[in-house]
């Protein structure tokens, strides 16, 4: 099956025209994989940030922050490889906040928001996107 007939049958949303998929390749690398449909989705969709200007972001949040992010490996929105617009990103591995945080103490969890907070803070003063 081709990438592009494969995200074609998984291509299924009710909130965004965005899709992220996880992509574990055989020799244990591992990618996240965000494509769009090349053409305008009709409303009520919610239409987030383009590709490339989430790359731009990420690219910013790497220059001007201390926020843990993914890398922006490839953006192409010219529809040559694949019939969709795509940004191939590093995948952080790693565990989710809502599989630990059942087994963290109070005092782990508070120090948890703290450095979200400070986080947030990092993003709201540096890279600030009405997006966020």
């Amino acid at each position: 099956m081709t990438l592009s007939k494969w995200i074609s049958s998984h291509y299924i949303s009710a909130f965004t025209s965005t899709q992220t998929f996880s992509v574990d390749l055989k020799d244990g690398s591992s990618y996240l994989l965000r494509v769009q449909p090349s053409r305008p989705i009709p409303l009520p969709f919610y239409t987030t940030n383009t590709l490339a200007a989430q790359a731009h972001l990420i690219s910013l949040l790497a220059q001007r922050t201390t926020v843990p992010h993914t890398a922006a490996l490839k953006v192409d929105e010219s529809l040559k490889l694949v019939p969709y617009h795509y940004l191939l990103l590093s995948n952080p591995g790693g565990t989710s906040l809502a599989q630990i945080k059942p087994t963290l103490t109070e005092r782990q969890k508070a120090l948890v928001d703290l450095r979200l907070g400070m986080y947030y803070k990092q993003v709201h003063f540096e890279v600030q996107n009405d997006w966020f």
